[in-house]
């Protein structure tokens, strides 16, 4: 397709038949308020906007070689591809603007026949494909506004945003590898908002804050409702959790006894949550609400979800982990299989506490770096601290004032 391409208003929709939309040496042009239901790949180009479109089906992608584009407030279900897939051809460097993206987990039967179909969809979403946006590691994208959002209902909800999860795709002599872009990823609570990706993958973020960080906790209840399936094993689950502002630095919500790793309060106090499921068309969804927070703590921040399994008729306890960026959202949804659209992944053994800077009460993000409040002396040598972090003292002891990592 040539310059000055306008391509509005089409649906396209039965992937196996239709290929898709393939834009090549295209200099200028819209492609807006599409229904796309298969992939849509641009290569060499530039000026382009990708706009108000609508993604869904099996595999649902925009694919992006060696151009320059603009992609804003298109609406992707997430599938069994990575949503966006950017790559580059040395010396090129892409240059995608991702602004008010949605990537939406649908947690409902939707096309699935039996319990077990719409299970098999579950496991594979959330143990192999979770990444929504995968890029080279020499890149330049700006972010914004951009979020992964949950479906527990008929009608799709709003104001249940998490970050998206993001990867990074090197060579490998004639094939390529996919990786986690932990940089990305474990602030992805406040980059999904808005950052900045750069070159060998340096994620820079603008400045925010968060205080009176010890105020937020999670508490769950069971929630019936006919599409809410719960699509787990049967038997009794124990949950623990870790909320995160700084895992780099292990700055984590410290709760009662000076301790980061918590237990879910539920039914009354007790503090192991308790709930038997029949099989796995089972209604019930359990639903974790997050409170505590006020004006200055604000909603975006990790947190490190651990499910215990055991089944009814006893036995060893087998423990799973699943970790949610929290991005506003004020609930997280547990369908047995993934904890709002992140994956549970099984893990070795019991969570254990682990060393971390107890005393902090808040935190200001400033790019790379922070300043931190708090009622200690923080000893950096518990976690990274990058040079030019700040912390500053908000308890009693005036011996010290300021302390910065040089």
């Amino acid at each position: 397709m040539g310059d000055a391409l306008v391509f509005h208003g089409n649906a396209l929709h039965d992937p196996e038949f239709t290929k898709g939309v393939c834009l090549r040496q295209c200099h200028g042009g819209v492609v807006d308020a599409n229904i796309i239901n298969c992939s849509l790949e641009i290569f060499d180009s530039n000026g382009l906007s990708v706009t108000g479109n609508h993604f869904e089906g099996i595999s649902p992608r925009i694919y992006i070689n060696n151009s320059v584009v603009n992609i804003d407030s298109n609406y992707f279900e997430r599938c069994e591809n990575a949503s966006i897939y950017i790559s580059r051809v040395f010396p090129n460097v892409p240059m995608i603007r991702l602004s008010n993206n949605i990537f939406q987990w649908q947690a409902r039967y939707q096309d699935a026949r039996t319990s077990q179909e719409y299970a098999d969809f579950v496991e594979a979403m959330s143990h192999k494909f979770g990444y929504d946006v995968v890029m080279p590691a020499d890149i330049n994208v700006e972010i914004s506004n951009c979020y992964r959002t949950y479906n527990n209902s008929k009608v799709t909800p709003t104001g249940v945003p998490y970050g998206i999860l993001t990867a990074t795709e090197t060579p490998v002599g004639d094939n390529y590898k996919v990786e986690e872009n932990t940089k990305f990823n474990s602030v992805s609570f406040l980059a999904s908002c808005q950052s900045r990706v750069m070159p060998v993958n340096k994620v820079l973020i603008p400045n925010s804050s968060a205080h009176n960080i010890n105020s937020i906790g999670l508490y769950p209840f069971l929630l019936n409702m006919s599409h809410g399936n719960w699509v787990g094993k049967s038997g009794i689950y124990r949950y623990k959790y870790l909320i995160i502002w700084s895992d780099e630095r292990r700055i984590y919500t410290c709760g009662t006894g000076n301790v980061s790793l918590r237990d879910f309060m539920f039914d009354g106090g007790n503090t192991v949550v308790r709930r038997s499921f029949k099989d796995t068309d089972t209604t019930g969804t359990i639903l974790i609400n997050v409170s505590g927070y006020d004006e200055m703590t604000g909603l975006n921040f990790l947190v490190h979800l651990y499910r215990g399994y055991q089944s009814q008729n006893g036995g060893a306890i087998e423990w799973e982990e699943s970790i949610v960026p929290v991005a506003g959202s004020r609930v997280i949804y547990d369908n047995g299989m993934c904890a709002s659209g992140f994956a549970w992944k099984k893990i070795g053994a019991q969570p254990a506490e682990i060393p971390f800077n107890d005393g902090v009460t808040g935190i200001d993000y400033h790019g790379q770096n922070v300043d931190v409040y708090s009622t200690k002396s923080i000893d950096f040598t518990i976690g990274e601290w990058r040079v030019g972090d700040r912390v500053y003292n908000v308890g009693t002891d005036d011996s010290w004032t300021m302390k910065v990592k040089k």
